[in-house]
């Protein structure tokens, strides 16, 4: 193992472990050589890139000599120039009054006719006449424009001599936007009129057009002039001939600066290799590794203390993550805590689903049963002053059993003399036609859509007081169906031939049925599988809801298991109801003590005896 520490602020710590005790120390030392040597060769970096350039530009200006020397051999060669008439003709070259040679006044001849050529291509590229946005009697917008004139000239003779990227080309771009901006804002603040007029640019470009043409015929002028005066003074020369003159005195001129910038950059590569063999890295060894005399693994006590400690850790890590996974609601106080739903009862576990899937019509004394008539009995005290005379069955997500809970519900009431109408409004994934053994069409959505009476799709089941619509046939549009005016018309029709309509709905999260028929009805119950719904889906829930404008009467667990948090009493239920014998049994047995269920801590209901009504 390998690792690098910083024990003062310039001391870097190398530590290497290793079966070998010798190959440690070994690795140890590599390692540090390999940083010293990496530390000097950053520290010469900067150096060596600008000898590297140097290098290169020096073979470039070395092959540029090559070809020039090249040149001379072929002009002497083909002008029969012999290498002292070439010398005497570049050392006496002619030069004007002004003391500037031929070969300067050639240069400046080239320099104008490019200005002049790149003037009159710019000249082509810009409209004789433009329209402008012209501010009335607004001397400053006129002052603005004029230099953004001047300075689209200065653009156009700039970009004549040098490359786009020259420092003073981009210079003048830089203000010709900062002068068109000022105009821009300037031209917004006036009243303006557009007008056509002619263009300032390409009159000054016509201007300088004839400006450059005059010198470039003056230039031209004064160079044959001194073509014709170097003529005079050797025959023998080149002379005889301006141009060819010319052309071997800027080869000689070439060859001298190419020799005398190879000699500057020569000095300056000297220089920078100077100063590349004094650059060393600012790393130093302080000291070497030694063979150690004794191993630093494995130490015994320090292992089991640390695996002590991080078994502490595991363990508290791990039961704080279940903790937080477990975010399902389990009782009433959390519910109301932290979704400000009351609790209407609760439902418990059972194995057998099947058998129990009308537990409250084959079973009437079952602790499941005395459960549903507990929620019955809750929903009436919780509304006393405003009877309830529909009411929704639905729940978070598939699978909780709200189609139970609205079938048992529905049964209990119908057992307690209430003539009750149940009805599948679970046009998704409808279930109660196969609970109650029924055929699923006619049924709500064949009212719905005008198909079948009202009365005809009502079917009687093998519970007294209890009557149920099916869902009929599945519907492409379950929500629309539901949030039709047909039926609002028909709740109000169920109403009239039924003291309470329960509606079983689908899941209120998977899709927006309950929640659309949630404003139609007088409350919805929520069934909640104790552990498996989270406190935020159930507060979303309740949020969708309230922006319906529909009510929760309350939640139902659903699924509880026996001795959990909240539902001791579930037990004294069991001993209710299967701790006695049969009246038969030829045994005397204690009246039963009364039973309350409890729900957040308040007294709701007195559960009755067997025979008794609840």
């Amino acid at each position: 193992a390998l690792s690098v520490t910083i024990e003062e602020p310039d001391i870097l710590a190398i530590s290497v472990e290793h079966t070998d005790p010798g190959r440690a120390a070994l690795i140890a030392n590599v390692i540090q050589d390999a940083y010293i040597q990496q530390n000097t060769a950053l520290a010469r970096s900067e150096t060596t890139s600008a000898k590297q350039f140097l290098e290169s530009q020096m073979e470039v200006l070395k092959q540029d000599m090559q070809r020039i020397e090249g040149e001379i051999r072929r002009f002497k060669a083909r002008h029969n120039i012999p290498d002292s008439v070439a010398q005497a003709a570049a050392a006496t070259a002619p030069m004007s009054e002004s003391g500037v040679s031929l070969v300067e006044t050639q240069m400046a001849v080239l320099a104008a006719e490019a200005e002049l050529a790149g003037l009159r291509r710019r000249l082509a590229s810009v409209s004789p006449t433009r329209r402008v946005q012209r501010a009335v009697e607004d001397p400053v917008l006129d002052g603005l424009r004029q230099a953004v004139v001047e300075t689209e000239v200065e653009l156009a003779r700039a970009q004549s001599r040098y490359a786009d990227t020259h420092q003073r080309v981009l210079a003048i771009k830089d203000e010709l936007e900062r002068l068109r901006g000022l105009v821009q804002e300037r031209a917004a603040q006036a009243t303006v009129t557009e007008v056509e007029e002619p263009n300032p640019l390409y009159i000054a470009l016509e201007e300088r057009i004839r400006e450059g043409e005059i010198q470039v015929e003056v230039q031209r002028a004064r160079a044959e002039a001194l073509a014709s005066a170097a003529a005079k003074q050797d025959p023998a020369t080149p002379g005889k001939d301006p141009k060819a003159f010319m052309e071997l005195v800027a080869l000689g001129r070439a060859k001298e600066i190419a020799e005398r910038t190879y000699g500057q950059l020569l000095e300056q590569l000297q220089q920078v290799r100077l100063n590349e063999a004094q650059q060393q890295g600012t790393a130093r060894k302080v000291d070497i590794a030694e063979v150690p005399e004794r191993p630093v693994h494995p130490t015994p006590q320090r292992t089991l203390a640390i695996a002590a400690l991080l078994g502490l850790v595991a363990g508290l890590s791990l039961a704080l993550l279940q903790e937080l996974a477990d975010t399902g609601v389990r009782d009433p106080d959390e519910l109301l805590m932290r979704t400000g739903i009351s609790s209407l009862g609760f439902i418990p576990a059972t194995r057998d689903t099947g058998r129990t899937i009308k537990i409250a019509a084959r079973s009437p004394r079952s602790p499941i049963t005395e459960s549903f008539r507990t929620i019955r009995s809750n929903l009436k005290f919780a509304h006393l002053d405003s009877p309830l005379h529909t009411m929704m069955v639905t729940s978070a997500g598939a699978g909780e059993g709200k189609s139970f809970t609205a079938t048992n519900l529905a049964i209990v009431l119908a057992q307690a003399g209430v003539d009750t109408l149940l009805v599948d409004a679970d046009l998704r994934r409808p279930t109660l036609h196969r609970i109650f053994g029924i055929q699923r069409t006619p049924g709500l959505t064949t009212v719905l859509t005008g198909e079948t009476p009202l009365h005809e799709a009502i079917q009687a089941t093998d519970v007294a007081n209890l009557r149920i619509i099916p869902s009929g046939s599945v519907p492409p549009n379950p929500a629309e169906l539901l949030d039709s005016r047909r039926m609002r018309q028909l709740i109000e029709e169920m109403k009239e031939i039924a003291e309470i309509v329960i509606f079983d709905t689908p899941p209120a999260l998977v899709v927006t049925d309950a929640v659309v028929l949630s404003p139609r009805v007088d409350a919805m119950v929520l069934v909640v599988e104790q552990g498996r719904v989270t406190s935020r889906a159930l507060a979303e829930i309740r949020r969708m809801v309230e922006q319906a404008r529909g009510k929760i009467a309350g939640a139902v667990f659903n699924k509880v298991k026996s001795g959990a948090s909240g539902y001791y009493h579930y037990n004294y239920y069991r001993y209710y109801y299967y701790g006695d014998r049969s009246p038969g049994d030829g045994q005397q047995h204690p009246p039963a003590a009364p039973l309350t269920a409890v729900d957040n801590g308040r007294d709701l209901s007195r559960s009755k005896g067997p025979d008794e009504e609840a």
